[in-house]
């Protein structure tokens, strides 16, 4: 494809007069000229109301960020946990109020690091948690009751983390963070086909297991954080990655009120992983639709009326996907802005992604701007002065009611196939992501949606180079080799009855159908290890790591 846009191809009377050509939202949404009162038709009170005010269109507390700023985070987890807890506490001396950690690719599929076939992928994306000895290590230093943490993972991260907190002497009650325990979303974004309605009905019991215990043992911490941002990193529009990830989050109401819990309670105990795009305003016309919408829906289908538990409560993560491979520095530009979306859109905590990630794990200086990122937006552009500063704009107004419509309709659409889990079963779910991604990659490769430096404005391959001051970060031999030996000496040296009878409880509690929470950490005490315990109940069926390791390693991996 010839690039008719690149700068030494257009004159410079061309660029003068050059036009906006797209004049689409990023999803497809057609736009007018501009925006009127002849496109708004709402009653201020019923559809936006005060910030802080339901339906919290403009916000769920009444002076947002004059009242508290958002949480800095910065996703991390690198090599082993002694490398990830440097890396932790480098982030907090550079300004970060608040820890996100994820897991390397074998721990998220509960595999132990020195599993045969995956020796390779030990410290690759992640930080490797196989017992409770490397969230020791991992948190050696860092003080678990002052600080809120995030773990971008499933249930693991956060059993070792409580049996930690229990074996310091914490208060529970006062602990404060969120587990990304979101069961289903993984069969969707990690899968290339659609598992069975069975399998995605058992897989809900843990999320409900820690909810429950969340409920009874801890008030501050979000033991269910929905994820849409890996859905909208598949490639679907804005209203696909709302509408789908409610959709998602009902399935999972619906199971823990099947244990008796109230509505109230258990609404209160969920938060969300969003997206922040690069289409400015149809990222925050997204993020309060979506609040409005969740606030309406819970009173609509659950009933719940605690104003605290309509609450939309989200982390964002500026969008991976818009990221660049060609000319790098770009992205930081990038992420700029959608830094900008997620406060003009009323966040509670915030991620930039760090410019280098089409290429490498953060280096330290790509974090550091990441986090300086969200530091100049809150002490210097002014936009934390007051609460939902595009609230009234005629266009930020027509497209938020526009996106609820939608969002409602999406939502209709699945119900009608019996719920998202009838929906990705049926393989509805994998088609519509099939569908946007295809559709996407023709747009770019027609010219149709324009990327700088990719498809406009490139310069030659040899000189698409970015020269760092630093090397770009790669998993560290020594340190994975040094976490292998702790794993192995871990092994050797547990109370092995005390581990054995641990196990046991496990068992006897999961063929009792009790919840699994309390056994979980009381394994997890014992130094079992995260692949043992899946052994006894397996929470990530060989199904879904076959699949997860055949599109990483690509062939099966061992039983």
């Amino acid at each position: 494809m010839e690039d008719k846009k690149s700068s030494d191809k257009l004159s410079i009377e061309e660029r003068y007069w050059a036009k906006a050509e797209r004049v689409k939202t990023w999803s497809g949404y057609d736009l007018k000229d501009f925006y009127g009162p002849m496109d708004i038709d709402f009653d201020y009170q019923r559809d936006l109301g005060n910030p802080g005010e339901y339906p919290f269109t403009r916000g769920v507390y009444a002076n947002m960020f004059r009242g508290r700023l958002w949480s800095v985070r910065e996703i991390s987890g690198h090599s082993s946990p002694e490398e990830s807890n440097k890396r932790l506490k480098f982030l907090m001396e550079s300004g970060a109020s608040a820890l996100n950690i994820i897991p390397d690719t074998p721990t998220q599929s509960l595999l132990d690091s020195d599993h045969p076939d995956i020796y390779k992928q030990v410290g690759i994306q992640g930080c490797p948690l196989c017992t409770l000895k490397d969230m020791e290590i991992l948190f050696d230093g860092i003080p678990q009751d002052r600080v809120s943490t995030i773990f971008s993972s499933h249930h693991m991260p956060m059993v070792q983390y409580i049996a930690l907190a229990e074996n310091k002497g914490l208060d529970l009650s006062k602990i404060r963070g969120t587990t990304l325990n979101d069961t289903l979303h993984g069969s969707v974004c990690f899968g290339m086909e659609a598992p069975t309605e069975d399998f995605l009905v058992n897989i809900l019991s843990i999320g409900t297991d820690a909810m429950e215990f969340c409920c009874n043992h801890m008030p501050k911490y979000y033991p269910l954080c929905l994820d849409c941002y890996d859905l909208r990193e598949t490639g679907i529009n804005a209203v696909q990655e709302i509408a789908w990830v409610f959709c998602n989050a009902f399935e999972n109401i619906d199971n823990a009120l099947s244990r008796g819990l109230e509505a109230d309670d258990v609404t209160r105990r969920i938060s969300f992983t969003v997206s922040a795009h690069i289409d400015i305003f149809e990222e925050v016309a997204k993020l309060r639709a979506a609040r409005r919408l969740w606030a309406k829906m819970l009173k609509e289908r659950y009933g719940v009326t605690d104003p605290r538990a309509l609450f939309w409560k989200i982390h964002i993560n500026t969008a991976a996907c818009s990221m660049v491979r060609q000319q790098p520095l770009n992205n930081i530009v990038r992420i700029a802005y959608e830094a900008l979306v997620a406060v003009l859109g009323g966040t509670q905590s915030l991620q930039c992604v760090s410019y280098n990630e089409p290429i490498c794990l953060p280096t330290e200086k790509s974090h550091m701007l990441a986090v300086r990122t969200q530091q100049i937006l809150s002490h210097e552009t002014g936009v934390v002065n007051v609460a939902d500063p595009l609230g009234g704009s005629y266009y930020i107004e027509a497209l938020t009611n526009k996106l609820e419509q939608e969002i409602r309709a999406e939502i209709e659409a699945i119900d009608k196939k019996g719920g998202f889990i009838k929906a990705v079963a049926s393989g509805y779910i994998h088609s519509e992501i099939n569908k946007a991604a295809y559709e996407y990659q023709m747009e770019v490769e027609k010219g149709q949606r324009e990327i700088v430096g990719k498809n406009i404005y490139t310069i030659p391959d040899e000189e698409d180079t970015h020269e760092e001051e630093e090397a770009p970060h790669i998993v560290v031999d020594e340190a994975v080799e040094k976490h292998l030996a702790t794993l192995e000496e871990t092994k050797k040296n547990r109370n092995q009855k005390a581990h054995k009878d641990a196990l046991n409880e496990l068992e006897r509690a999961h063929k009792a159908k009790e919840n699994l929470f309390r056994p979980l950490i009381e394994a997890t005490k014992a130094y079992a290890t995260i692949e043992e315990i899946n052994e006894v109940v397996p929470f990530y069926p060989s199904i879904l790591r076959d699949r997860f390791f055949r599109n990483i390693l690509g062939r099966k991996i061992a039983a």
